[in-house]
């Protein structure tokens, strides 16, 4: 801006071809720049489909919207399925009587409400398009009708159900099962997110959708036109917020960990495909905090496994939770513990995640003297300093 200000101070006195066509590339760099930032902040305000959008203004007009995505979605021809028990292995949690009751029952606006509220305002639209925020703010008009809708209660849609087996369940058990349901069967559960839920075997081409998204955000931005810092805030708002949700519970692949690591340094520098420069820092030095001279960053591995320790912490702390029980009765049994080759053992890859940040965890956490506390004064880390 302070360049295009001084050339046009000067074309005022002395205008010649020269600094008019700096002043037209100029204005074009500008505009560019303008767009850009335009487009981040509808992206983030969602103003492009507010505008775009169509608003239902009649009340009669929502309540059929709203009545209509739950019947396409889900709606079945099935009046009844023949109940079959079935078996229960010993790591698995089951339901209270009073969670049954608590399930079974009709929600009550009260909660209907509550949930509601739990949910952020703005954030992704749903089928619908339209936010949370759109019906805690008229939820004084819209209220009685989505109460009344939730109450009417959700059928099973049988073209998008299907069910998933173990390998260990034969195939005419299955058959009969899908039969009773009348849903077929998959062998595999799908994506999440553009996340592989479960697969039997982990490959790279299973992450690159982490690749693509994070060179996707990076390439709409023109290095040459932000200065370093500016590189490592933007480096810290786009593959932070893109990787947490797959590294809080996944132990990713050293190879996809590199790769993101080389996308953000060669951001970082200004290097590109057709233009290489040199980074006159090394990687291990940047990521370093900024009390020790770095920029603060961090590294793909750091960030992963500093992310599977927060999971053994929820795992230590929330006992009570159903997801914690599930996976200590399963992993935790005495019968495994006693193997001979337990670390060598099959288990989910949720489990391999939280082994893989259970030594961190272990390293850091102490314990917090009270009456009646059970660690061992030896053994047991109650002091600032760490055992080994």
């Amino acid at each position: 801006m302070a360049r295009l200000n001084g050339i046009q101070r000067t074309l005022a006195i002395r205008p010649s071809n020269f600094l008019l066509n700096l002043e037209n590339s100029l204005l074009k760099e500008l505009d560019m720049v303008m767009n850009q930032e335009k487009e981040l902040w509808a992206l983030k305000s969602r103003v492009d489909w507010m505008i775009q959008g169509e608003w239902l203004l009649e009340e009669d007009e929502v309540k059929e919207f709203v009545k209509n995505g739950f019947n396409e979605d889900y709606t079945t021809s099935l009046l009844s399925s023949k109940w079959v028990a079935p078996k229960r292995s010993q790591w698995q949690v089951s339901l209270t009587e009073e969670e049954k009751t608590n399930i079974s029952g009709v929600a009550t606006e009260d909660e209907v409400k509550s949930a509601l509220w739990s949910l952020k305002a703005f954030k992704a639209l749903g089928p619908d398009g339209l936010h949370a925020g759109f019906f805690q703010r008229f939820w004084l008009i819209v209220g009685k009708s989505v109460t009344e809708e939730v109450k009417k209660g959700q059928t099973v849609s049988e073209a998008k159900s299907r069910v998933y087996f173990s390998p260990n369940v034969d195939r005419d058990t299955r058959e009969s099962l899908c039969d009773i349901l009348g849903f077929a069967s998959t062998p595999k559960l799908g994506k999440y997110l553009s996340f592989p839920i479960k697969q039997p075997r982990t490959s790279t081409q299973d992450y690159n959708f982490i690749l693509d998204r994070v060179k996707q955000k990076l390439v709409g931005w023109k290095v040459n036109l932000l200065s370093l810092t500016g590189r490592a805030v933007l480096i810290q708002a786009s593959s932070a917020t893109i990787l947490a949700y797959v590294m809080q519970c996944t132990q990713l692949l050293g190879r996809i960990l590199e790769v993101i690591d080389q996308v953000n340094r060669n951001f970082l520098w200004g290097s590109l495909d057709s233009t290489r420069k040199m980074h006159w820092i090394g990687w291990n030095k940047v990521t370093k905090p900024k009390e020790e001279g770095g920029l603060g960053l961090q590294t793909a591995k750091g960030r992963n496994i500093a992310l599977l320790v927060k999971l053994n912490w929820r795992l230590d702390t929330e006992k009570e939770a159903l997801w914690a029980k599930a996976l200590r009765q399963k992993y935790c049994n005495q019968r495994r513990m006693n193997a001979a080759n337990a670390d060598r053992l099959p288990c989910s890859h949720i489990w391999i995640a939280i082994k893989k940040g259970k030594e961190v965890f272990s390293k850091g956490k102490m314990w917090r003297v009270r009456r009646e506390s059970n660690l061992n004064f030896w053994t047991g880390n109650w002091t600032k300093k760490r055992t080994p």
